[in-house]
């Protein structure tokens, strides 16, 4: 059902559904292509920074969704919690590398010549 909202984020808004609630209904169906992209590109470290836009992409996402569901007053079920249990454990590793790298930098100590 998402997916199919996309397309009619070019067409005349409807007056009966709000353009922002079909924004935030495609956005939600974009979070597994995302995740995807994400997974390929995460076998070369060149595209790390594709990586890092891929993984806010796919939070804002994830927050798109949440926000459809309190505005539409929708109580998501157990699937939905390990839909997203399982993204946030694919990005896991990027969070873990960024924050192992700022405590590295943290400790490098300048030489003074």
């Amino acid at each position: 059902m998402a997916l199919q909202a996309t397309p009619h984020l070019f067409e005349k808004p409807d007056p009966d559904w709000p353009y922002f609630m079909t924004l935030l209904l495609a956005m939600s169906g974009w979070i597994n292509i995302l995740i995807l992209l994400y997974v390929s590109f995460s076998f070369a470290p060149k595209f790390l920074a594709a990586r890092r836009i891929l993984a806010a992409a796919i939070l804002v996402c994830m927050v798109s969704t949440w926000t459809f569901f309190v505005v539409e007053g929708i109580f998501p079920l157990i699937g939905h919690f390990l839909w997203i249990g399982g993204a946030l454990l694919i990005l896991a590793p990027e969070v873990s590398l960024l924050k192992r790298k700022t405590s590295t930098e943290k400790r490098q100590i300048p030489l003074v010549s």
